[in-house]
Parts: structure tokens; sequence; C-alpha cells
């Protein structure tokens, strides 16, 4: 363990010689909200999300554009991941900048963060804005500065964000009007199989060659959170294990979880086995989609596990069904759009892939038959809703079966409501 010299500190900062950071042009829809959040400077702002989809270079656009003295260092090295770096970088920038805005990138690594920050926030000597990979590093810290954190959790990048990184300028798409919104959309199709492949990434836009996108996926993000940045976290005693299990998610993106044939498999027992899926949650490597009728936290009842994004499961399995890079890539766009999101199964096995605010069914066929819709509606008809959708290929139409109305939304319309 180090503490950084004032040269250290200054060759992290081109703000201090009037430069600016050199980042993207572009900047992501999340942006805004939270560029507004810093320039209030009312709260310690946190930026949470997984490994390498910006977050870094987020706060960096954000401090440039930001007024008045600011300053950023990174804890992301091992040798000044400690309190004392801390306290010497923040308590340096506070003696040199008048009331500073202090960016702190991987701020998770450090131990007994919070508390520094909150002695300072209180007395009005700086503002903070911290980012982070793992949310527990985050989470704990929010405990003790209750009402002066307000955290923002960065997704991968979504497909509209993919496409304007591109350049390709698509209409509006209204949920209130998608008869209409169709009308003017112009067909992205055939850009999906590389927005599966590289998913929440931007750092692979500019990369064509398959085998680079998947090293770069599993070691940049995928072996570095398992090996190193959870084990910094927690006890973990089986490192190969723990990335069995995120494999065995990656590859079953979208299936039904059952722990004790997990563990089993793996030689590990349930209560590891499920320590180990919330360990790569909090990393944000996986997501857990319960079962509509239950809680997050009861295993009892079935469990769906998938992959953060689908470049995940990409670059995990290259080999992978394209249908589970889809349904998993439908789940990250609804959780976009609301925070309920469960799947619905009932004891005749009946499943519709996705309930909540939104009715979804997944078919990524060349053609739907009726009786692929015979789930959806049969939920819908018990549940009393009106509509569903159902996410496929091409079609786009609107439907009505049975008193119920069926939008067909072909994917790449979809992924940009």
């Amino acid at each position: 363990m180090a503490i950084p010299t004032v040269e250290d500190m200054k060759a992290y900062n081109p703000w201090i010689e009037g430069r600016r950071f050199d980042t993207p042009a572009f900047k992501r829809e999340a942006y805004e909200i939270i560029f507004n959040a810093v320039k209030k400077r009312k709260f310690i702002v946190a930026v949470t999300g997984l490994r390498r989809i910006g977050k870094t270079t987020l706060i960096k656009q954000i401090g440039n554009e930001i007024e008045g003295d600011r300053f950023f260092f990174s804890f992301e090295e091992d040798v000044y991941a400690n309190y004392d770096s801390l306290k010497s970088v923040v308590e340096y920038f506070i003696r040199i900048g008048n009331r500073p805005v202090i960016f702190l990138d991987e701020i998770n690594r450090v131990e007994g963060w919070a508390g520094l920050l909150k002695k300072y926030h209180d007395l009005g000597k700086a503002s903070f804005v911290v980012s982070g990979s793992a949310s527990l590093g985050i989470s704990k810290g929010k405990e003790s500065l209750a009402g002066r954190i307000m955290e923002f959790n960065l997704e991968p990048w979504s497909f509209k964000e993919f496409l304007a990184i591109k350049g390709t300028k698509i209409p509006k798409v209204e949920l209130s009007d998608l008869e209409r919104s169709y009308l003017r959309w112009r067909p992205q199709g055939h850009l999906l199989p590389e927005f599966l492949k590289k998913g929440g990434f931007p750092e692979l836009y500019e990369i064509a060659e398959p085998e680079l996108i998947r090293k770069y996926i599993k070691s940049t993000s995928v072996e570095k959170i398992i090996f190193e940045d959870i084990p910094k976290t927690f006890m973990v005693e089986e490192k190969g294990k723990l990335y069995d299990i995120m494999e065995y998610v990656a590859k079953e993106s979208g299936n039904i979880l059952v722990l004790s044939h997990l563990g089993d498999a793996l030689e590990l027992s349930k209560d590891t086995t499920r320590k180990y899926l919330l360990y790569l949650q909090y990393a944000y490597l996986i997501n857990i989609l319960s079962v509509e009728g239950s809680t997050l936290k009861s295993f009892k009842k079935p469990k769906k596990a998938y992959a953060s994004t689908s470049a995940i499961c990409y670059g995990v399995d290259p080999n992978i069904e394209e249908s589970r890079l889809v349904e998993t890539a439908v789940y990250q766009k609804l959780r976009e759009l609301t925070s309920t999101v469960f799947f619905y199964r009932d004891p005749a096995k009946r499943e519709v892939d996705f309930t909540g605010d939104f009715t979804v069914e997944v078919k990524w066929k060349d053609k739907v038959l009726s009786s692929d819709m015979d789930n959806l509606v049969y939920y819908l008809r018990k549940k009393n809703k009106k509509s569903g959708f159902l996410i496929n290929k091409n079609e786009f139409a609107v439907k009505e079966i049975k008193g119920k109305t069926i939008y067909f939304l072909p994917l790449d319309f979809f992924l940009c409501l």
C-alpha cells in the first residue's frame, strides 16, 4: 500500500492545468440526470454498474462540463486502494480548491470511504461524485450516508445508444401509440446480431473479430470481477466454482434455476451456491428473476437467472443459441422500462416469459404459430389484463385474440421503446 504523491495526484488531473479529459463526444442517456444531480451539489452522487460500461468516462464528461474547481482520482490500482490514500487525496484537493467537486473512481475498493466523505460533506468543504463496480461496497457506505447520497445504477448500453454511437438516427418510438410509431420506423434488424454479441460494452463497437470480442468480455469483465473484485469484498473459498456458476448462468440465461441441482453438479452446498449467486448479483454480472407471487429473497419458489447483458453470454459461450441472447436483451430492456418484472409459471407448467407492468412473451422463430400465443392469452384472461406483447423477429401486428390485444413487435422496434 502507498500514498500518492502530489505529482501522482496532478497526473490524474488535466483540470488543474485548465485542460479537459479527452472523452467521447457521445453522451449516454443517463448523462443529463446525473449531471444535474452533481450540479446541485446537495448529495454525494454515486454511479454504480458493471465493469467496462462507461462509468469512468461518464463522470469525466461531467467533470469537463461542471463549473468551479473539480478534481479526479482513481482507486483502480491496488497500491492506492486504501484509507490513507483516500484521506491524503481528499485533503489535498480541498486544500488547493474552493469547495471543489471531487470525483473518486472505484471508491468501493477503499475500506471506510463513507465516513471520510461524510465528514467533509457535512462540513461543506467539498462535493463528491463516486463510482464503483461492486454494489455491496457502495451499499455499505450508503448505510452511514443516509439522506446524503444519491445512487444511479448505470445499466449496460442499450440498443438505442448502440445505434446512436453508430450514427444511426431513428424516429422516436411511443409506447402510447405503437401503430403510428411503426409507420415511421426504419428497420434495424440487420444490426441486432452485432448488438447482441457486443451488448453493453462501448469499447467493443470498433472491434469486428469474434475472438477479440470474446476475449475482451471474458478477461476485462467476467474474469477480472470473479477472480479479483469479488474476493476483495467477500470470502470466496473456491473461486473456480464461483466462475463455474457464472458460466452456467451465461450459457443457460433465462432458464429456471434449481439450486440443489446446480449445487450437486458443482459439489457445493445449497447455502454456498445461494451465496455465490448473490455475490454475482452484487457484482452486476447476473440478475435473478422471481416467479410472480414470490419475493426476490426467497429461493423456495422458482427463479430464473439472466446474465446482465447478452454479450456476457456470447463471451462465455460463442455457440450459444441466439434465442438466449434475445431473451436476455428483452429482459435488460424491461429492467430499463420498469422496476416490476416477474415471470409466470403455474402447476400445469404454463409459462409466460415476463409479467409485471408489461406482459411479454418472446418467440424467436421465422414464423409465429397460433399455439405460440396460448400461454400468453391464458395469462391475460386469468389476470384480467387487456393486452400483452409478443416479441419476434420481423412481424409488426396488432391482433385481437379471445378478447385480448396482442402486440406483435419486432425485436429491434421493441428495444427502441
